[in-house]
């Protein structure tokens, strides 16, 4: 720029005000921005909000960002997507009452930070107070039945699920090794053979006759219940060693646990693959049968052999897919007739 006009200029623009810098640049690096743009007349100094992403509790951090150079590209303010509406609200709620009432994920004080109860989405008492509300509503609804096989179940379920976690002498089975997997084994005994009787003697009218594939049923899903509840405490080895429960994964290892683990896996679905070859009548009902419990095996082989036992993440990653695969075989067991 020519001297002279630069200083034609100089006397004509009316001082500028002097700024405070803010409070996320040093007072060196706000003077070295300053002499740029004050020295630079073809450069300038923009200020834009970008909205950071919401964290837990919905802060919104605003940030400021100076541009100096021409070509320099400025960010745009954006517009706020996460605003709470009465529907967002509505779904936020149900989806920490739907992750509170899984089975597998109510509590992990060590190493599992982002459950229901230990991040503070729900207090203590909010959980005790919809544990008895739900355990009540079940009880209830098998009496309004008038079906003593559901009746049963819903009884048995209680009382197993107290003492599985209820902190009284003798109870709290899942501190004990063999009492947490003997209870969740069982749950073919006190959930899938009520549930059967009930539907066969008191919905379709029917004699109660077991057929053979019931007792297929009855093997396959004690096996893969019995799993679970070892499997479990595999990527709960640091909390349980921080409260002194002696599980099998802090006895004798994660490794060797983990592979006694997916071995009865592979075994149950071997077991499935020659019963539905067997007892399904209909060439289809074969078909359908094998290759399914095939290609759940395989997944599940897939996802055992590229595992990290040292990362927790993926530990209990591959334990919610063990309940994925536990829950498609209510759809295979269709075929085996």
């Amino acid at each position: 720029m020519n001297l002279n006009l630069s200083r034609s200029i100089t006397k004509i623009r009316p001082p500028c005000p002097k700024l405070r810098p803010p409070h996320f640049l040093s007072p060196s690096s706000w003077s070295i921005c300053s002499k740029i743009v004050y020295e630079n007349q073809a450069h300038t100094l923009r200020e834009v909000s970008s909205v950071h992403k919401r964290t837990r509790n919905k802060n919104k951090i605003g940030q400021t960002f100076c541009a100096t150079l021409k070509d320099e590209s400025v960010p745009e303010p954006k517009e706020d997507n996460n605003k709470v509406t009465a529907q967002s609200d509505i779904w936020r709620k149900w989806d920490v009452f739907r992750r509170f009432c899984r089975l597998h994920s109510v509590t992990g004080t060590i190493n599992k930070p982002h459950y229901v109860l230990v991040s503070g989405e729900y207090s203590m008492g909010q959980g005790k107070a919809i544990t008895a509300a739900i355990g009540i509503m079940g009880l209830g609804t098998a009496i309004m039945f008038g079906s003593p096989p559901l009746l049963y179940g819903a009884i048995i379920h209680f009382l197993v699920g107290t003492a599985y976690s209820v902190e009284l002498p003798y109870l709290r089975w899942k501190t004990n090794p063999f009492l947490a997997a003997l209870s969740i084994g069982l749950h073919t005994f006190y959930f899938q053979l009520p549930v059967f009787s009930h539907i066969q003697k008191y919905v379709l009218g029917r004699p109660l006759v077991h057929p053979k594939s019931f007792y297929f049923v009855l093997i396959f899903f004690s096996l893969f219940a019995t799993v679970l509840g070892v499997f479990k405490d595999i990527p709960d080895v640091a909390g349980d060693e921080a409260f002194g429960n002696q599980t099998y994964s802090v006895r004798h290892g994660k490794k060797k646990v983990f592979v006694i683990c997916i071995s009865v896996l592979l075994i149950n679905y071997g077991f499935a693959v020659v019963s539905g070859a067997v007892l399904s009548s209909l060439l289809l009902s074969k078909l359908v049968t094998v290759v399914g419990h095939c290609t759940l095996a395989s997944l599940l082989w897939r996802r055992a052999k590229s595992l990290d036992l040292d990362d927790d993440s993926a530990v209990e990653s591959l334990y919610m897919f063990l309940w994925k695969l536990f829950t498609a075989e209510y759809a295979l067991i269709q075929f085996i007739r």
